[in-house]
């Protein structure tokens, strides 16, 4: 009966988390949505917000479920990062960050050994090198990554410029998509709601 008991709080959690995540990416596509078919933006991007975030606790739901099965007797602490990494990937994981944290998560991606699983991966104003040091390049682990990546920065960032991540990205056997913020510098300020429009309509389309 215990057992029972926590893999329904593990389930309840795990939809919870996923429908605090998905509630915003629903609240944009019915404000873009509204925007072009002309529709009430408040009643649309509240039913879709809705919407997704049941969607989301569902696949939540489910997803924890059939990895508490799956696992026997782990738990969510006992498994490793690897591991649940590996069951995410499954679910179609998406990986990604902003900055040094996107990076982090390519090379954990692209590790040559012990590469993380993952579906796709989203960089966020990837830094490619130092400002004013091109020929430091971070770029090692690129031809590497054979997963889906999107690639989001501003046409005035010191640690890359539109040309230096066309040119190095090439090098990535995976699908790459770049996303230009006209502009903006690495802090990309002001631009949180058209970098989550963007993703959000990236991972759809996966």
């Amino acid at each position: 009966m215990k057992k029972w008991i926590q893999r329904l709080r593990g389930a309840a959690g795990i939809g919870l988390t996923w429908a605090a995540a998905w509630a915003p990416i629903g609240a944009i596509t019915g404000l873009v949505t509204g925007m072009v078919l002309g529709f009430p933006l408040p009643i649309i991007a509240r039913n879709y917000a809705v919407t997704f975030s049941v969607l989301g606790f569902i696949g939540g739901a489910i997803f924890s479920t059939v990895l508490s099965f799956a696992e026997g007797q782990r738990s969510f602490s006992a498994l490793s990062l690897p591991r649940f990494v590996a069951w995410g990937a499954l679910g179609g994981l998406v990986l990604g960050g902003r900055s040094m944290g996107g990076r982090i998560c390519s090379l954990a991606v692209g590790d040559a050994d012990d590469p993380l699983p993952a579906k796709a991966l989203v960089l966020i104003c990837y830094p490619l090198h130092p400002p004013g040091k091109p020929d430091r390049l971070r770029v090692e682990h690129f031809p590497r990554l054979e997963v889906p990546c999107l690639f989001v920065s501003g046409t005035r960032d010191a640690f890359g410029t539109p040309d230096e991540l066309t040119e190095r990205t090439a090098t990535i056997p995976g699908p790459v998509t770049h996303e230009w913020l006209d502009g903006k510098t690495h802090e990309l300020r002001g631009a949180d709601a058209r970098i989550a429009e963007i993703v959000a309509a990236w991972i759809r389309a996966l």
